[in-house]
Parts: structure tokens; sequence; C-alpha cells
């Protein structure tokens, strides 16, 4: 069970108590009949009477308490709330005794959680302990047989050890001689990798300027083709001029007698179409002629970029092998430089190892005895951490009945039977022995009060009653 204590935190009721503190002063009866007297002399003086008749005034004067209280409004609370929760956690609550507003007594069970994975756990870290100390008891033969078998495994040791040492000897020597010659090996590719790239380089930079040149020529050839257009419509335009001129010139023939002149003018018109109609074949003659040239040229530039490129695979190809080459002679070479490396530590190693085996030769009866002293101490402790763990169980599995640390009043149940339990506060009990009064009073009435100072609580619940109390 866990408490605590929530002094601090107020439980507000539900009807409205009004905190009366009556706050008892001084008996002032001679000053009010101090007061009273003037208040008389004073009227006396200001008062016109007859001198012929006599006249007296009376006033009576009554002893009292006078009181002052201060009211205030407050929040009443128990004395104290332990917050109810238990060790065993995912589980199922299998007992429910309480809910919000029962009275318990003191011991009272309010809760119960299915416990039968802790008994389980206990179960298990029993078994677990019989099978350690049955261990720790073979262990225990077994050190003792390791005494007696330590004096002749010594020699054992020293020779095998010897044995490696050769080995690691003889390593290192054949991985030094091959470190060296695919460090050879490597320089060698590497050099033959550089010419092939340069050789790469420069056959691209051919490419670049074949591939450049075949550009220009499907422009010039595109050009050309637009322009053997433009003169092949020109022939055949220069061609329909020419039979028109001619037609004309033929059918004129019947006035040639009469106007001599016409016949001229229309035989240089079939002259001049001719002459333009030869000018525009000759032109479209000599586009035809670049035309055929030019695709000459692109064909001879593709025959050429197709050959640079397969001899630029080629040689991209061998300037791959060679790089492989050199990066696995360059791998072979650091591997064995690695090997020689590991090699020359073994020597190192096994040269220790020699040292170390004789060494323990010496103090292997010691070590033997050591070993059996500390297999008995092993035994003899190995249960403290199952005893803990049997220890924390138990405590589990007692905490899985939840019971009312003190007589109070059931203010909060936050799960119901059969809910799985994760852990959080279950249960909540606040204590009725006592209570408390909480407020805050305003600043103009603090001056009025003292501690220890009689309060007076009234409540809608009390009716016309009352109950005592005093300021702390």
């Amino acid at each position: 069970m866990k408490k605590e204590n929530n002094m601090e935190k107020k439980k507000k009721i539900n009807v409205k108590k009004i905190v009366k503190i009556v706050i008892i002063s001084i008996i002032a009866a001679v000053a009010v009949f101090a007061i009273v007297i003037m208040a008389i002399l004073y009227k006396r003086s200001h008062t016109y009477i007859p001198s012929a008749i006599p006249s007296t005034e009376k006033a009576f004067v009554k002893k009292m308490d006078l009181k002052e209280t201060v009211d205030i409004t407050g929040y009443v609370s128990g004395k104290d709330t332990y917050n109810l929760q238990s060790d065993v956690t995912d589980a199922t609550i299998t007992k429910l005794n309480a809910k919000v507003g029962d009275t318990v007594k003191k011991g009272d069970v309010l809760a119960v959680i299915d416990d039968s994975a802790v008994e389980d756990e206990i179960y298990k870290t029993t078994k677990e302990m019989e099978a350690a100390t049955k261990k720790n008891s073979l262990s225990s033969e077994a050190n003792n047989r390791n005494y007696e078998t330590t004096s002749k495994n010594a020699d054992i040791s020293i020779e095998r050890a010897e044995d490696e040492l050769q080995k690691s000897e003889k390593d290192y020597k054949e991985n030094t001689e091959k470190q060296k010659a695919a460090k050879k090996d490597q320089k060698k590719f590497e050099k033959k990798y550089e010419f092939a790239k340069k050789d790469v380089e420069k056959l691209q930079a051919s490419i670049k300027k074949l591939n450049e040149e075949g550009r220009n020529y499907e422009r010039t050839l595109t050009s050309l083709q637009r322009q053997q257009e433009t003169a092949a419509s020109t022939v055949s335009s220069k061609e329909t001029a020419l039979a028109e001129a001619k037609e004309k010139l033929d059918a004129s023939e019947d006035k040639f007698e009469e106007n001599p002149t016409l016949k001229s003018q229309l035989t240089a018109n079939v002259n001049t179409a001719s002459d333009e109609l030869t000018t525009a074949k000759n032109t479209l003659n000599s586009i035809n002629k670049q035309i055929e040239e030019t695709q000459d040229a692109l064909s001879e530039n593709k025959y050429a970029l197709e050959d640079a490129q397969n001899k630029l695979s080629e040689l991209q190809k061998k300037e791959g092998d060679y790089k492989a080459k050199a990066e696995s002679k360059k791998t072979e070479k650091n591997t064995y430089l690695e090997s020689a490396n590991n090699c020359k530590n073994e020597i190192e190693k096994n040269r220790e190892a020699v040292d170390d085996a004789k060494r323990e030769g010496e103090k292997a009866i010691d070590d033997s005895e050591d070993a059996v002293k500390s297999g008995k101490i092993d035994a003899s402790t190995s249960n403290i951490g199952f005893k803990l763990q049997l220890k924390k169980l138990k405590r589990q599995k007692k905490s899985a009945v939840i019971t009312a640390p003190c007589d109070g009043i059931v203010t909060s149940v936050t799960a119901r039977e059969g809910d799985t339990y994760k852990g959080d506060t279950l249960i909540s009990v606040q204590d009725n022995s006592e209570y408390k009064i909480s407020s805050s009073v305003d600043q103009f009435e603090v001056g009025k009060l003292d501690k220890g100072m009689k309060v007076v609580v009234s409540s809608e619940t009390l009716g016309e009653k009352t109950i005592d109390g005093k300021l702390t």
C-alpha cells in the first residue's frame, strides 16, 4: 500500500458552508456611558429652558459586550487521503468491494487483483534457484578435475605456443614477399591505365569533332535541299514561260508582214526565256552536284564516326581492364600488407604466449586451487539474487490484496471488477477522524484575525446546529 498525503488538495462540498469567526473584544460599558452623558449635556447647552419652569432629563445606560465577526466561505477536507495501488500490474481485478461514498474500517479488503502470474514467477524463480544450486555443485566438481589436469596441460600449451610462433614467422615472410610483388604489378597496371586514359581522351575529342562536322553537313544538306526545291520550281516556271513565248511567236506569224517589228520583239522574248531557262537548269544542276558531294561527305563522316566509336569502346574496355587490374593489385597488396602486419603482431603475441605458457605452468596449481575456492564461494552466494527476487515477488503477491489503511470514506474508484489493472491509483480513501476548513480572507479583514481565535462553523447540512473550532 502507498500513502500519499493530500493535505493541500481540498474537496469542495456541494452545499455552501459559511464559516463564522467570532472575535470577542473588550467590554466597553464605561465608554458607552460616557458617550451618552456627553450627548445629554450638549443638548442641554443648546436648548432654551424658561427660568420659571425647572426641568430634568434622565438617560439609562445598559452594560453589554461589543462583538465583531468576520464571515468567510471555505472548503472542508479530511485529515489525510490515501491513494491505494498494487505492485501487481497488467492483471485482472477479480474483486472490488468498494465504491465512492462507502465508509470503511481499517483492514477491510477493498479489492483483490489476480496474482496467478506472480505465483507462476515465484514457482519459476524457485526452480531456477534449485537449478543454479545444482549447476554450482557440478561446477565445483569440474574445478576439482581441472586442478588435477592443469599441470599436464601446461606442457602441451607451451608446445602449441612454440608451433604457432614458428608458423607466424613463416607466414610473415611469405606475405611480405607477396605484398612486394603485388605492389610492382599495381604500378605496372596504373601506368598502362594512364596511357589508355590519354588515348581515350584524344579519341573522345576526335569523336566530338566528327559529330560537329556531321551536324554541319546535315545543316548544309538541309539548306541545299531547300535551294533545290526553289531551283526546280524556277526551272518549271521558266519552261512554262518559254513555251508561252514560242506559242505567242507562232500565233503571230500572219502579222509579221504588216508589223516586222513584232516578229523581232517576239523572237527576242523567246530567246530571253530560253536563256533564263538555261540559267535556271544550270543553277539546279549545280545545287544537285553540291547535294551529292555533301551526302558523300556526310556518309564518310558517319563511317569515320562509327570507326572512332568502335575504337573508343575498345580503348575504354582496355582502360577499364587496366584500372580494375590496378585496383585488384592494390587490394591484393593491401591484403598481403595487412596479413604481414597481422603476422608480425602474431609473432609478438606468440612469443608472449610462449612466455606466458611457461609462467602459467609454474602457477597452474595455485590457479587451480583458487578456482576451487572461488567455486565454493560462488556456490554459497549465487542464490542471493534468487532470494531477493523471491522476496520481491512475495511482496507483490501480498500487494494483490488491497486493504483500507485507516477508518474513512472512499472518495475515488478508478476501475471496475473485471478490468485489467495497469498500476495507477485504484482506490482513494480519506481519513475522516478529523476535518479542517481552508479559506481565503479579504485583505481588509486579515488584521482582525489572530491564531487561536474561536471559530464557529455553520452549514446548510447542519441546519441550526454549529460546530466550534479554533483558528490555526
